[in-house]
Parts: structure tokens; sequence; C-alpha cells
């Protein structure tokens, strides 16, 4: 990643630390019903300018091996944020029933496409990352998700994380 700076340059504290990667990880797991999409209450991160590769790893589960158990998921960019090219995925595909046995969910979509992943009655992961543009004043990257057509609950889990690194 080139940084743009030349040998014998001054580097101040604030220079190297814009090119530090912004993270956060679930503390609890949280439980849905609802397949309405909404906003996960701890995954957003907050980013100043600059152009981020984000970096999601979801732990999903739902309540039993039901085919459409699982989960839906979209993002959400505050305004002026842009998707550079698509959100790239990676996860168990919508009718999945085992978290042991999976067919994978592999695709490039929009932000706002909403995306279904199968997770029968244990913890599975899934992965999506994307190249976002955050503009001057800064912007959010989001995760929402609701409950997939069937079962009667869904959960993400502890420990799932987003990562944004800076490439410009």
């Amino acid at each position: 990643m080139a940084v743009g700076y030349l040998p014998g340059d001054l580097l101040y504290a604030e220079d190297l630390n814009a090119w530090l990667p912004y993270s956060l990880s679930k503390a609890v797991t949280e439980q849905r019903s609802s397949t309405s999409i909404t906003a996960d209450a701890e995954l957003a991160l907050t980013l100043p300018v600059g152009t981020y590769h984000v970096m999601m790893r979801i732990s999903i589960a739902s309540d039993s091996n039901v085919a459409g158990g699982g989960v839906q998921t979209r993002w959400s960019l505050t305004s002026g944020t842009t998707l550079m090219g698509f959100r790239h995925t990676s996860g168990p595909a919508p009718n999945t029933t085992s978290p042991s046995s999976q067919s994978a969910r592999r695709s490039v979509n929009g932000v706002g496409t909403a995306l279904a992943y199968g997770a029968g009655d244990g913890f599975t992961n899934l992965e999506e990352w994307a190249r976002v543009s955050v503009p001057s004043g800064g912007g959010t990257v989001a995760l929402l998700w609701g409950r997939a057509t069937g079962g009667a609950w869904a959960q993400v889990g502890v420990g799932s994380d987003m990562t944004a690194i800076r490439v410009a």
C-alpha cells in the first residue's frame, strides 16, 4: 500500500495513525424473530475521509434445521459514502439446514441487496467485504440483518467482527 511519503520526509503520529485499521467485535449475541432487516446493535464503523477495504466476519445461527432458516443481510452506508464496485460474499447457501454440512454461497452484489444465508441449528459463519469511499466529514458502514424466511428466530453471534483498512 502506497502511503505517499518519500525518504527523508518528517512523519508525525497523526500521519501514521491514519493508516491503522479500524476494528470492532460484537460483545453480545443478538437474536431476532422478525424478517425485517434492521441495523445490528453493535456492528457499525464510523470512518474518517478515505478509501477503505471493509471486511465483516459474521457468526450466524437459527432455531432449527428448517430450509430457509438463517439470516438475511445487507449494508447501510451514510449519505455520500459509496461502494466502489461490489459487495463480495462467501457463506452458507440460503437453504443450508446443517452447520456441519453446507453448500456455499459466493456472489457479488450491491450494498442494499438483501442476501439470505442458511444456518441450521448451530453456529456457522459468513464473510462479506467491499471497498468503500468515505467523503469529507466521514461516514458510517453498518451491517443490517433480519431472520430469513424459515424458522422462528436467528442470531448474529458474539465475536462477529468488522474491520476497515485504509487503502487510499
